[in-house]
């Protein structure tokens, strides 16, 4: 079918023709914007069944995330998925629609006393994008990630079928939690429609501190941050080193290369009695505008030519900290999850030292030049899973027409 067939096929609401747009090394010439599940379930039916490879795109912060496409001269964007549909305010459970930005989200949830447990870096982050992804942000030690927060999702699969799973109460789920599976596949497996999700109650009570510590003692660094982290009201922990340390926007002490970002909440005395003994332990000093320098941490965590994640138990972090601190490569590390982002310049001598201090941790590239990104599969090589995500690809989307090769394995 040519694109002209299906964009008339669609109908000038749904598909629209245009001069071609640079997307990830790839040439779309036209877009298909659904307005609700009945359409996207038409728009996906209509390419799987002339086998047209499609590009997924939420907000669009994270196409750089995954995987170079293989092909595909058509954008699915779910902007037009968008709207809060119900949001229960007594139970704390709300349901959105794919395209709706966090920040939207955010705002209406804490209205009511609630807090959305999403916050990951970028300003157009939406709630399909944020869960398709797996992306996490500085809270995670409170939040951990998106699957966390999933009560169930509604998902339209590449032949078009419209598939719901999970609900807005978690007691009426059996069986295997496929919102789990959808959750970090990437848009390769369906594509997400909406989203039951359970928010948090706002803490009574926020404080934040920032701390300098000695860049030359990273064992030391991360000691502290883990013992912040694992305090009861610890919302984020995060040790920050090198250029990053400067970037925050509230520097260490003199010549400090290091600094402690830490953000406690929940009722007066726990928030309290937690600040009070890490500055103990730390030092620092507390910082009057908390969502500022979270929001900071949130930044600096998308930045970098290159940017890696590294994901260890915290007790692996240091060796890997320490031959980054060698290479002169930044790093913002959360001790709690056991995970390091490496954030460099498109240097190759800081490529490979990147690689090489990782290890045998599990690693992910989640920022590198496009050229670059098409030498290597930035998940990492295909391990024992690899047979079962083939095997899911092939069952999901048996015509490979989802973000054909952005996943794990290129699939």
């Amino acid at each position: 079918m040519s694109l002209e067939a299906l964009c008339k096929l669609l109908g000038d609401e749904v598909a629209s023709r245009h001069e071609p747009v640079a997307v990830e090394g790839l040439e779309l010439e036209a877009t298909l914007a659904p307005r609700d599940a009945g359409e996207l379930s038409r728009a996906l039916a209509a390419l799987n069944e002339h086998a047209l490879p499609v590009l997924v795109r939420g907000g669009g912060t994270r196409m750089g995330l995954g995987n170079p496409p293989r092909e595909a001269r058509v954008l699915l964007s779910t902007a037009r998925l968008a709207g809060i549909e119900e949001f229960d305010a007594v139970d704390g459970v709300v349901r959105v629609r794919a395209g709706t930005p966090l920040a939207e989200v955010a705002k209406t949830v804490e209205a009511s006393g609630w807090e959305l447990p999403l916050d990951p870096p970028g300003a157009g982050s939406t709630v399909g994008g944020a869960v398709a992804s797996s992306a996490i942000g500085p809270r995670c030690q409170r939040f951990g990630p998106p699957k966390n927060a999933l009560l169930g999702l509604d998902v339209v699969l590449a032949t078009g079928e419209h598939t719901s799973c999970g609900a807005r109460v978690v007691k009426n789920v059996t069986g295997y939690d496929m919102a789990k599976l959808y959750a970090g596949s990437f848009g390769s497996l369906g594509v997400i429609e909406s989203a039951w999700l359970r928010v948090r109650p706002r803490p009574r009570l926020v404080k934040t501190a920032v701390a300098a510590l000695d860049a030359g003692d990273c064992a030391r660094a991360l000691r502290v941050g883990l013992a912040a982290a694992r305090r009861d009201s610890a919302r984020v922990a995060a040790v920050v080193t090198g250029e990053l340390a400067s970037q925050l926007g509230a520097p260490p002490a003199e010549g400090g290369a290091a600094a402690l970002v830490v953000e406690y909440g929940g009722d007066e005395p726990a928030v309290e009695r937690d600040l009070e003994a890490v500055l103990a332990e730390a030092g620092g000093r507390e910082v009057p505008e908390a969502s500022r320098i979270v929001g900071r941490l949130r930044d600096l965590q998308a930045t970098g030519a290159v940017r890696a994640r590294i994901a260890a138990l915290p007790t692996r972090l240091a060796p890997i900290v320490e031959a980054l601190a060698r290479a002169g490569v930044a790093t913002l590390t959360y001790p709690g999850v056991g995970v390091v982002y490496a954030i460099a310049p498109d240097d190759e001598a800081q490529i490979r030292a990147i690689d090489a201090a990782a290890g045998d941790a599990a690693l992910v590239i989640e920022a590198l030049p496009l050229a670059r990104r098409r030498e290597r599969d930035v998940f990492g090589p295909a391990g024992p899973a690899a047979r079962i995500a083939r095997a899911l690809k092939q069952r999901f989307d048996p015509a490979g027409i989802l973000n054909p090769g952005r996943f794990q394995g290129r699939l």
